[in-house]
């Protein structure tokens, strides 16, 4: 080889290389930063130094995360995040065994100014109240002698403290069921809290922070005969009680609401009785006749009936939402035309 395919051989490694290396460039990874501070919404609360604060960030291949602590005027910092559009980033840090968290919407330019606002812990249950405490009774199995029931609990704590349950186990946010109830189901919006298993119901552990939160959970309790009875334990009180239930799929009632009454929710009818300012500590009975009794075929496919149900909790959950989402609306509907024909 002559010295000029020499030079054109060094000359095209020199282009060769150049490209490999822009090409890293292009390649490599864009980030953003993420600052932000932790504050106490307690009056007088206590210092948020030292404190640590986790950086989620959910990917298809699992959670990663990061650690950063706070200075002494509670402030974080995150930098050279990934930014990925097909990452979910939050942060959250533990204060006084309770867990706070915010979402972050990822941003090349940074994000500023993600708060996280803590509070003092309480164990009082005393700043606890339930505004709205519903049930749909939603199916009735007569081959299997069970009742599908889904509920919602809308709580709130009007304090400027955050409910932590203590060591008695008495102190845990605490829901009754049905005795025998089955194949529970429980969502909410409260951050990290557990499910456990109680005497005669279940419970939450984990914090209530300021604010409103719903807790919505779907079960199967069983019955025997044409008619049964179970009892709603209000042990936050009820500003509104609320029991529904399908027209025509059983009768409902209740010695301290009286007797079901017909209304149309969605275009669809319903039983329903429904009291209000009822106290913490309520017991509120409730009765079902007119169950249906299982048959012989029905007697052969329970086990396939209890599957059924088994599958259905998810879908009950989302229609029992429209249900009451329906509901309010009608309510609100009524108050108003109410409030129209008072007025002089």
């Amino acid at each position: 080889m002559g010295r000029s395919g020499r030079a054109i051989g060094i000359a095209g490694l020199i282009v060769a290389i150049w490209l490999v290396g822009a090409a890293g460039i292009t390649a490599q990874e864009e980030t953003f930063a993420v600052q932000g501070r932790v504050v106490n919404g307690t009056q007088e609360g206590g210092e948020v130094s030292g404190l640590t604060v986790v950086l989620h960030r959910d990917t298809e291949n699992g959670v990663l995360t990061r650690e950063a602590v706070t200075d002494e005027a509670g402030s974080y910092s995150f930098d050279e995040i990934p930014l990925d559009t097909d990452s979910l980033y939050g942060v959250s840090v533990v204060y006084q065994g309770a867990i706070y968290a915010e979402a972050v919407e990822q941003s090349a330019g940074g994000v500023p100014g993600v708060t996280l606002t803590v509070y003092e812990a309480v164990s009082e249950a005393g700043v606890l109240k339930a505004l709205v405490v519903s049930t749909l009774l939603s199916q009735v199995d007569g081959a299997t002698q069970t009742v599908r029931a889904l509920d919602i609990v809308r709580l709130v704590n009007d304090s400027d403290r955050t409910y932590v349950p203590g060591a008695d186990p008495m102190q845990l946010l605490r829901f009754g069921l049905p005795p025998g109830a089955f194949d529970l189901s429980v969502d909410t919006d409260l951050l990290g809290v557990d499910v456990i298993q109680v005497e005669t119901g279940f419970g939450l552990v984990g914090g209530v922070p300021p604010g409103e939160h719903e807790v919505l959970y779907s079960y199967a309790f069983p019955y025997s005969g044409e008619a049964t009875s179970f009892v709603k334990s209000l042990l936050y009180g009820a500003t509104e009680l609320r029991v529904l239930a399908p027209e025509g799929m059983l009768s409902l009632s209740s010695p301290e609401l009286g007797e079901g009454q017909a209304v149309e929710i969605g275009g669809r009818s319903y039983t329903l009785v429904e009291g209000s300012s009822l106290p913490p500590g309520s017991r509120i009975s409730v009765e079902l006749a007119g169950l249906p009794a299982p048959t012989l075929g029905g007697r052969v496919e329970s086990t396939l009936g209890k599957m059924r149900l088994e599958v259905a909790a998810p879908a009950g959950l989302g229609a029992f939402m429209a249900v009451l989402i329906a509901f309010a609306l009608w309510r609100r509907a009524v108050q108003r035309r109410a409030e129209s024909v008072d007025r002089p």
